[in-house]
This record gives C-alpha cells, sequence and structure tokens, in this order.
C-alpha cells in the first residue's frame, strides 16, 4: 500500500515473470493501480453495490491527470446504493418502532386489571401512576422508546422537580420504571 502519485506509477515495477502488477491507494479505499509488463499503467477503483463487487477502470494512466481521477475515484467508490438501503431500512424501523405514549395505555389497563404476573394496582395507586405517566412523562411520549435515554430521564426528572417538587418527580420515576419493566419483559 502507498499513496498513488504520477511519481509512484513511473517507479512501480513488475516482477520478473509476471504480468502485471496492483498497488492500492493508502488515502482512498479501493483505488489503486494496475501496472503491466510492458510499462503501461491504467488506473481503477473497487467498490461495492449492495453486496456485489464493481471495479471501475479509467483505461490507460497519463500523466497529470491523476487528480481528477482520484476526485472520481472518491464518488464513485462510495456504496451509494447500499448508503441509501440502509438509511430506508433505519426509517423503517423508525417508524415501526414503539412510541412511549403508545405503551403507556396497555400498561395502566394491565396495571388495573391485572394479570398472571401482575397485581391489580389499588384504585388511588392506580390513579396516581396514570397520573404520573399520562401528565408527567407526557412530553417523552412522542419519543421512540430506543431514544428515551437515561439522560433524556434525568433532565424530564429534572423539569418535573422545577414543576412539582422533588417527592412527584421521584414518584413519577418510580411509575416510569414500572412501565420500562413491563415493556422489557414484551
Amino acid at each position: 500500500m502507498a499513496k498513488i502519485t504520477d511519481q509512484f506509477i513511473r517507479a512501480l515495477q513488475v516482477p520478473e515473470g509476471k504480468p502485471e502488477v496492483q498497488e492500492f491507494d493508502d488515502d482512498l479505499p479501493g483505488f489503486g493501480v494496475r501496472k503491466f509488463a510492458s510499462g503501461k499503467a491504467s488506473l481503477f477503483v473497487k467498490y461495492t453495490v449492495g453486496t456485489q463487487q464493481r471495479r471501475k477502470t479509467w483505461g490507460a494512466w497519463v500523466a497529470g491527470t491523476l487528480p481528477t481521477i482520484r476526485k472520481e475515484a472518491d464518488v464513485v467508490g462510495k456504496d451509494l446504493v447500499g448508503e441509501a438501503r440502509k438509511a430506508q431500512q433505519e426509517a423503517k424501523k423508525a417508524k415501526k418502532a414503539k412510541k412511549l405514549g403508545e405503551l403507556v395505555g396497555p400498561y395502566l389497563k394491565l396495571r388495573e386489571t391485572g394479570n398472571e404476573f401482575w397485581k391489580p394496582l389499588r384504585e388511588k395507586s392506580n390513579t396516581e401512576a396514570t397520573r404520573y405517566l399520562q401528565h408527567h412523562w407526557q412530553p417523552l411520549h412522542d419519543k421512540p422508546v430506543a431514544d428515551i435515554t437515561h439522560q433524556r430521564v434525568r433532565d424530564r426528572r429534572n423539569e418535573i422537580v422545577s414543576e412539582s417538587g422533588a417527592v412527584s418527580a421521584n414518584r413519577a420515576l418510580v411509575a416510569l420504571s414500572g412501565l420500562c419493566g413491563w415493556a422489557i419483559k414484551q
């Protein structure tokens, strides 16, 4: 591996008995030079489209054209199709991802009625849990669950402290913790 320059291509030697030699550039992945025993050289770039590997050749090397070809190789060498597919898949995942607000209703219904794992909450506890989850945590309802980080929860808890006091903030945190525990089991 080396930095491909006009000087490097001129100095590149094909080993005795071999028809050609290939060298790749350190700075530009996939960009290379192919020098033949005849002394001629050509520039190319190897890249992938999805899972298929491709190769584009610029033909015979001419001294002085390297900067332009290098710029083209940088563009060609990027897997634009693969990057677009990846972005589409991520957008699809984000669309499918549950938001916190979507989980609150089913969780509260379960805590009201109970099941084999969760006993129903008492009426006052259920009222309080409902208030904390629907009111205090409402600013996070439109966020995908995967985007709710410890830092986001801490920031919102600090806002609740300033709005309603530390006791309410801690109780809201307990209600959110129960919801998260249930969501993880689901």
